[in-house]
C-alpha cells in the first residue's frame, strides 16, 4: 500500500491531490454528444463529465479539456473537484497513457472562494507513470474518459474481485485489507507475483495500492507515488505479511 496516501483525513483528498490547470483545448474524439447523453443522462450543454459526489465534494472532468493524441496514445484532461458547502475547488491536470494503462498527475492546484492565493498541493504531481489500480480514482477517470471518447480496445483492468486478507483494529478506526484476484499475475521465470491491494477504512473510506511479491525470497515491494518507484518493505507490517501469504498461496496454486 502506498501508506503515506492511504489515510489522509481530508474529505477524500486522496482523490484529488494530483490535479493542475490547463487551458481548454480542441477535442479530438470518436464519441458523439448523443453517446455522452446516453452515458450521463445530462443536457448536451453540460460542460462536465460527472464522476461522483461524495462527502460534500462534486468531482467531474471538463469535457473541453480533453485532448486525445492518437499518434502518441496519450489523453490529457482536467479534473475539477468542488466542495459544495465551502466552494473550495481543486483543478487537476492529468494524462492517461493508453497503451501502458497508466496515469501521470501533472499538477494539482486549490482555489478558495475568498480570492486567496491559489495553493499548489505538495505531492500533487507524478515523478513517473503510475499504475491505474482497480476501483481507484484513476480508474474512475479512465472509464469516464474512454466512454466519452468511444475507446473500447485499449488495455484496461478486469473488473476487480477483492478477496479478504486481514484486518487491523485501532482506537479510532478499523481497516480491512483485500487483494484483487482478478488482476493478479505471476512471472514464473523470476518467481514474482504482481497484485493490487485495497484498504477499506471505517473512517476514511477506500484506498488502493500496487505490489510486487518476490515469492522465493519472501520480500514485498510496494509502489510509492511520491517516489515514482517500488520500495522494498524492510520492516513489513502484519498486513504486508498477510498480503505476501495470499500472493504465495496464489503462486503455489498456479504451479501445483
Amino acid at each position: 500500500m502506498n501508506k503515506k496516501y492511504a489515510m489522509i483525513p481530508i474529505l477524500g483528498m486522496y482523490l484529488i491531490a494530483y490535479p493542475g490547470i490547463f487551458p481548454a483545448q480542441a477535442m479530438d474524439h470518436a464519441a458523439s454528444k448523443n453517446n455522452y447523453i446516453a452515458y450521463t443522462d445530462l443536457d448536451t450543454d453540460q460542460p462536465e463529465i460527472p464522476i461522483n459526489e461524495e462527502n460534500g465534494w462534486r468531482t467531474g472532468i471538463d469535457k473541453d479539456s480533453i485532448d486525445y493524441d492518437k499518434h502518441a496514445q496519450i489523453i490529457a484532461f482536467t479534473v475539477t473537484k468542488v466542495n459544495q458547502t465551502t466552494g473550495y475547488k481543486t483543478i487537476s491536470k492529468m494524462k492517461i497513457y493508453v497503451n501502458e494503462n497508466k496515469i501521470f498527475r501533472v499538477e494539482s492546484i486549490g482555489y478558495s472562494p475568498h480570492d486567496e492565493k491559489p495553493v499548489r498541493f505538495k505531492g500533487g504531481s507524478s515523478i513517473n507513470l503510475e499504475p491505474i489500480e482497480p476501483d481507484s480514482w484513476a480508474e474512475a477517470y479512465q472509464k469516464a474518459v474512454y466512454k466519452y471518447l468511444g475507446i473500447i480496445n485499449a488495455p484496461v483492468n478486469k473488473d476487480a474481485k477483492w478477496k479478504y486478507v486481514t484486518k487491523t483494529i485501532f482506537p479510532h478506526d478499523t481497516n480491512w485489507y483485500y487483494i484483487d484476484m482478478n488482476n493478479i499475475r505471476c512471472d514464473r521465470t523470476r518467481g514474482l507475483v504482481y497484485a493490487y491491494g485495497k484498504i477499506h477504512s471505517e473512517r476514511y473510506g477506500d484506498s488502493t495500492s500496487t505490489y510486487i511479491f518476490d515469492i522465493k525470497n519472501a520480500t514485498i515491494q510496494s509502489f510509492i507515488r511520491e517516489a515514482g518507484t517500488y520500495r522494498t518493505e524492510t520492516n513489513p507490517s502484519d498486513f504486508d505479511k498477510a498480503y505476501l501469504q495470499a500472493a504465495t498461496d496464489y503462486y503455489n496454486q498456479t504451479h501445483s
